[in-house]
């Protein structure tokens, strides 16, 4: 589609997730391979949907969790093979604080796993020291269900990865695979964090980027820019730029707004509040033709299940068009006076490399959809099993 600006948006609503595949990434390949993210628990999840805590706040919630697991542990201590293994009372009673330890922990896990996250979520999963990180769309509801294991074989004809058998699971379309080069140095910190399971919210703002270059969220309009020089950046090179959007918030009447990480190679992100034309602007002059006829919005969410679950892709989740007639000679102006104040700067700008192009490996779509589907029939099923045993229940009752 010819004269077109495309956006993804990113739901203000949604949380954000950094999923470990256990200790030294071990089922890494598994959960990209399969499509899922999953976590070890000592119950089974409709243990899990039994426990109450609609309308308690978090901590309130954590501590039913954790008394319900730890009581669990105990009535169990005798499935436990470390303790019924253990030959004196000293290494039962060891066996028996390291089992209520990893109840508790995983009480935690399993709160956040099951209650909070939801479809719609994004999640990061890290690889072996964090050299890599898988960037994905959560599509399905928690389940217990084991699942298939594509087989690749290595050399030797055997499985070529590990296979996760974690109980608790969710499906997951992946959006892309990134280096630890292109991971944001601001989120480093988490890369060293324990927990299995981790909010991220509070990073929004630096995993937005990588998902998509162009996007939406909280009514801004995010443009990420690319600098990919290796060379030292001059003061005269980032001096033309910040002139460029000068020029161009003064001639159009608006501020566009920056974020800057400059280094060889960096990133310049622009955003500005519900006005789409200043980022077409900058991206026109910088990058070739002016795309200010039309604008096309991507819902994160809404398109990629769209896609996998109804085999057809409803990518435009919201067209806007703006009126020309008068105001596009106005416009045309404006911009023919922007071009010739940049035109003898773009030789400067250019030193610096810049492109507008998406970050990391995407992965093909059509190859998921096998998987996910089949977890989504599985949550179903799940769904009316719950359904027919509160039938009984209520019956019983």
């Amino acid at each position: 589609m010819d004269n077109v600006l495309n956006f993804v948006k990113i739901p203000d609503e949604i949380n954000y997730w950094f999923v470990r595949a256990s200790r030294g990434a071990r089922y890494y390949k598994d959960f990209m391979v399969n499509n899922f993210i999953a976590v070890a628990s000592i119950v089974d999840l409709n243990f899990i949907k039994k426990i109450n805590v609609v309308g308690l706040t978090k901590k309130d919630a954590l501590t039913i969790f954790k008394n319900k697991f730890n009581k669990y542990a105990k009535d169990t201590i005798e499935d436990y093979e470390p303790y019924r293994n253990a030959t004196t009372d000293t290494a039962k009673e060891k066996a028996k604080s390291k089992r209520l330890s990893r109840s508790t922990t995983l009480s935690k896990v399993n709160y956040s796993f099951v209650n909070e996250m939801k479809v719609g979520d994004v999640v990061i999963v890290p690889g072996k020291s964090a050299k890599n990180f898988l960037i994905g769309i959560v599509l399905s509801d928690c389940f217990d269900t084991d699942i298939k294991h594509e087989f690749i074989p290595n050399k030797k004809k055997e499985q070529s990865y590990d296979e996760c058998y974690f109980t608790l699971k969710r499906g997951v379309y992946w959006i892309k695979e990134i280096s630890f080069n292109e991971f944001p140095d601001k989120m480093n910190a988490i890369t060293n964090a324990h927990q299995s399971v981790l909010n991220i919210l509070n990073y929004a703002d630096s995993i937005n980027p990588l998902i998509s270059s162009n996007f939406i969220y909280q009514k801004n309009y995010f443009t990420r820019i690319n600098v990919k020089t290796v060379q030292d950046i001059s003061s005269d090179d980032l001096y033309y730029f910040q002139k460029l959007l000068h020029i161009v918030n003064e001639s159009v009447g608006i501020e566009l707004k920056q974020k800057t990480k400059i280094q060889s190679p960096g990133d310049i992100i622009l955003f500005i509040q519900n006005n789409w034309q200043g980022i077409s602007i900058v991206l026109g002059l910088l990058f070739g033709e002016i795309k200010f006829g039309k604008i096309k919005i991507t819902n994160l969410a809404t398109s990629i299940q769209s896609f996998i679950h109804k085999g057809k892709e409803n990518k435009i989740h919201e067209s806007i068009e703006y009126e020309k007639l008068k105001q596009e000679k106005i416009k045309t102006e404006i911009l023919e006076d922007i071009q010739k104040k940049f035109k003898d700067d773009l030789p400067h700008i250019k030193k610096l490399n810049l492109n507008n192009d998406s970050i990391g490996t995407e992965f093909v779509p059509e190859k998921q959809k096998e998987n996910l589907n089949t977890y989504r029939d599985l949550c179903e099923k799940t769904k009316q099993q719950d359904k027919k045993r509160e039938e009984n229940d209520e019956t019983e009752e």
